[in-house]
């Protein structure tokens, strides 16, 4: 519901895990675009933030903590020194970590 699939603490969180009927598949598939598509996503995402607030705060202020933010930011510095990887992995990673490791906002 939320993506963020690459971050632990979201990837099985109660309000990332929906079942949604088969018939609903063009308003929430990956390939679903158009202005039905984001107004269902926007109150669906309400709905749901409104059912698992307390869990989606706590989440939040995991991924705004600044000693969670400073060990992402080590390990990818030492994974950038350490030689290991090559620039086209390095930047992937970075990608993913900006997409993924962040607080969860509600389209308004």
């Amino acid at each position: 519901m939320f993506g963020r699939t690459k971050n632990i603490f979201a990837f099985t969180a109660p309000w990332n895990i929906v079942y949604i009927p088969k018939i609903l598949d063009p308003f929430t598939g990956h390939e679903a675009k158009g202005e039905a598509v984001e107004e269902f996503t926007k109150l669906f995402q309400r709905m749901v933030f409104d059912r698992f607030k307390e869990q989606i705060e706590d989440f939040n202020s995991i991924m705004a903590d600044q000693n969670f933010i400073d060990k992402i930011a080590g390990a990818l510095s030492k994974m950038k020194n350490s030689g290991k990887y090559d620039n086209t992995q390095i930047d992937n990673i970075y990608k993913g970590v900006q997409s993924d490791l962040v607080q969860i906002q509600i389209k308004t």
